[in-house]
């Protein structure tokens, strides 16, 4: 994945006759080789920000339509809330997990779900994601969805967490033998009736 040239130029100042240089060297120094699909981190400038949008990204919300819910069970979802309280502790880990950051192929459900926290979706923007493993390091964990954004006074990248998914409902896959549609119906069957919010953990 390449960060939009555009989108950055328009973050700095008119008139900064660097801007090109600018972009060319936060480019390099945060975004590494991409390796099948994924995007590996050459290094995170120490100044690097790392922060939600606002206080309402850690709200957990529900969707009939879109059959998409991040409250998660008071009885259950023990790694869920794990990794949840990992992300509490520290924030840089939507960075540090894995080591990698998976680049997002904006679809109308990925808009749809993201549509319950932000305004519709620039097409400038550039998105990422990554996992918050388990113990085990296992597919039970939470997603994390953030902005790649450059601040428009230091040029420093800002990570802005804007979406986190407990389910794997945004980018549903299948699951041993089942489809996406079935999965996606057992997952949100499962948790649509649970009504403990996320925040109680972030």
């Amino acid at each position: 994945m390449s960060i939009d040239s555009d989108f950055f130029l328009k973050s700095l100042p008119e008139g900064d006759k660097n801007k090109v240089s600018v972009l060319q060297q936060v480019t390099k120094q945060v975004m590494g080789e991409r390796v099948e699909g994924e995007v590996f981190l050459n290094s995170v400038p120490e100044k690097s920000e790392f922060q939600y949008l606002d206080e309402s990204i850690k709200k957990s919300k529900t969707s009939k339509d879109l059959k998409f819910t991040n409250f998660i069970a008071n009885n259950r979802n023990e790694n869920i809330k794990m990794c949840l309280e990992k992300l509490r502790a520290d924030l840089n880990i939507v960075i540090t997990s894995d080591g990698v950051l998976k680049p997002i192929e904006i679809n109308k459900r990925f808009q749809n779900c993201l549509s319950l926290y932000i305004d519709p979706v620039n097409g400038d923007d550039t998105f990422l994601q990554s996992d918050i493993r388990d113990l085990a390091g296992g597919q039970i964990g939470v997603r994390v969805y953030f902005r790649f954004d450059l601040d428009p006074v230091t040029f420093m990248p800002v990570y802005v967490i804007v979406l986190i998914d407990p389910h794997h409902l945004v980018f549903p896959t299948p699951f041993k033998g089942k489809k996406v549609a079935e999965v996606v119906k057992e997952k949100y069957g499962t948790n649509a009736g649970s009504g403990h919010c996320m925040s109680a953990y972030l």
